[in-house]
């Protein structure tokens, strides 16, 4: 090789050593930007792209993906951006709009319309919130809730088309843990902040408990808009684990699901949430009954002791004022009760429609100015009738209906590896802290839906013996 060759091979890699750390420089300026600005995005996004290229590395791209959304639902908040002068842009919708494009280029809808009763009703379902936006008094709020109706069907649908096995469904539903774990980690430094501090996610209000010494706490919120949401999150996310326990052999993987249930109780209770705590209890004793039979009753007494040891003064002190009629939280729910029938009894087979419960509830319907009553029914069931009448509420109960056969249905000896009892143990956490709750949030509609889903594969493999 003449020196006049080896020139330009030297000259080719100074440039290409200088194009590498010139993108890196960019690269690091563009992050240290980011993290002035957007510190807490940054915190979340960093190991979220991370995720892509192992999850994708691991599973195919297109399992990564899911699984990166599924952990991406709780992580919903602080990976939204400000595009319109609110968060309108949201990684995990993204990813589920891209994979739900793919799946229909795949496989289309029609199969799915005609294997699954779940997404025929939840079609009906879509198509009566769609009417009800010709009356609707918030056109905004109607489509806003048409959104999360689509979504949730793409989460079905996705779910319905990927997941095949016990064991597919049993890392859906892991995924979603990993993504709560952040959340929980983000939760537990909230109890480290200061009442009166500043520096608090924008994404929701902070708001407060009390104790019987008038001491403040803050419910914690971490990745969701509201600490009610992120309790219910909590409280499923509990349920999930404990019931995967109880049904994996495992050495590695049993301790690990019992790990994670105890840091989403002991998360749960600093949102001070007494339904939460209630939804938690019922859950767990469900599961003891179910693995110990009659022995369980000996052991729930222990359970109960350690359950009140650990429970924050704030907590015991709610229920309290709640048992004795001191609290004008039970007062506010039963006048969301009352308004609620009244409203069904004006509009039975139509409802309010989603777009005009806010407006219409605060004008039609008020009958007290109690500013703690709020708008909703306070209650999933109700919440629902009170959008679509008592024919969506019908529908509503279908949907709840074929979960809870399907998740109860004697195990044959090919079905052992799904995880039927995560998903019993779960819906029924799910259900139980919904009843004092509406769930309207974009996170628990996803995490349902996926509940529907998977229950009827499971079904479906029972029947089929595969």
């Amino acid at each position: 090789m003449s020196a006049g060759d080896a020139l330009p091979t030297a000259a080719s890699r100074w440039r290409g050593a200088a194009t590498l750390w010139s993108a890196l420089t960019a690269l690091g300026a563009a992050l240290a930007l980011t993290v002035a600005f957007f510190p807490l995005q940054v915190a979340f996004l960093v190991p979220t792209l991370a995720g892509v290229g192992a999850l994708s590395w691991r599973f195919g791209v297109r399992r990564g993906l899911w699984y990166l959304f599924l952990v991406t639902v709780p992580l919903r908040q602080p990976l939204g951006y400000d595009v319109f002068g609110t968060t309108t842009l949201f990684l995990s919708d993204a990813l589920l709009y891209l994979q739900f494009i793919a799946m229909l280029r795949d496989r289309g809808l029609p199969g799915i319309w005609r294997g699954s009763s779940v997404f025929r009703v939840g079609v009906v379902i879509l198509a009566i919130s769609a009417l009800g936006l010709y009356s609707a008094q918030s056109l905004v709020q109607g489509v806003a809730q048409l959104q999360r109706l689509v979504g949730q069907l793409m989460v079905f649908c996705l779910a319905r088309h990927l997941v095949r096995d016990g064991r597919e469904a049993a890392c859906t539903l892991l995924a979603f843990l990993a993504g709560m774990l952040p959340a929980t980690v983000c939760g537990f430094y909230q109890t480290t902040i200061p009442v009166d501090a500043s520096n608090f996610a924008q994404w929701a209000k902070v708001p407060l408990a009390h104790d019987a010494e008038g001491r403040s706490f803050i419910r914690v919120f971490s990745t969701f808009d509201h600490s009610l949401r992120f309790s219910h999150a909590l409280t499923t996310a509990f349920g999930l684990a404990l019931g995967m326990a109880s049904d994996r052999s495992s050495p590695l993987v049993r301790p690990a699901l019992v790990g994670l249930a105890l840091a989403f109780a002991a998360c749960n209770l600093f949102t001070y949430s007494l339904s939460g705590v209630l939804s938690m209890v019922l859950a767990a004793g469900v599961l003891l009954v179910i693995t110990l039979g009659a022995r369980s009753l000996l052991l729930a007494p222990l359970l109960l002791l350690a359950l009140l040891v650990v429970t924050p003064n704030a907590v015991i002190y709610k229920a309290t004022q709640m048992a004795t009629g001191e609290s004008t939280s039970s007062l506010a729910r039963i006048v969301t009760y009352q308004r609620t029938f009244m409203a069904l009894a004006d509009h039975p087979l139509t409802g309010l429609g989603w777009g005009s419960i806010g407006e219409t509830v605060l004008q039609d319907y008020r009958v007290a100015k109690l500013e703690s009553i709020g708008v909703g029914a306070e209650n999933w069931w109700l919440h629902r009738g009170l959008a679509l009448g008592l024919p969506g509420l019908a529908l509503y109960g279908f949907l709840a209906f074929q979960f809870g056969r399907r998740v109860t249905r004697r195990r044959r000896s090919g079905d052992r590896q799904w995880p039927r009892r995560g998903l019993l143990v779960g819906g029924m956490a799910y259900f139980a802290q919904a009843m004092l709750y509406p769930a309207a949030g974009f996170e628990a509609g996803y995490v349902l839906w996926l509940l529907f889903a998977l229950a009827e594969v499971a079904d479906r493999a029972r029947r089929d013996g595969t």
